[in-house]
């Protein structure tokens, strides 16, 4: 038995893990935006991809993985949950509106 609380992370490598999808999906983002701007083409997996990771890699900051306290599971109730699939969620809706703006499907963007 472990004598730290309950509700502690489990290890610090899935906050390592979380920063650089966040660093990676964001940086792709950028890297891509600048393309569009300047050259006028996009890599279209990166467009969508890139937004994924970086709303992924800052669920996973946000509600970190950690220890279940001993008892009765929680199930699908928990904030935790909600909070995850609340960020998937917004993830997959930040990588269609990029690849929708990218695109040219809105009007008055490149």
């Amino acid at each position: 038995m472990s004598d730290e609380p309950a509700g502690t992370p489990k290890s610090s490598s899935g906050l390592w893990i979380a920063w650089a999808l966040a660093v990676v999906g964001f940086g792709a983002t950028a890297v891509n935006w600048n393309s569009v701007l300047t050259e006028g083409t996009y890599y279209v997996s990166m467009a969508a991809i890139g937004p994924f990771l970086g709303f992924l890699g800052l669920a996973m900051l946000a509600a970190p993985r950690t220890e279940e306290p001993a008892g009765k599971p929680q199930g699908m109730r928990t904030p935790r949950v909600w909070l995850g699939r609340a960020m998937l969620a917004m993830a997959l809706l930040a990588g269609a509106a990029n690849l929708a703006v990218m695109n040219g499907w809105v009007p008055g963007f490149p």
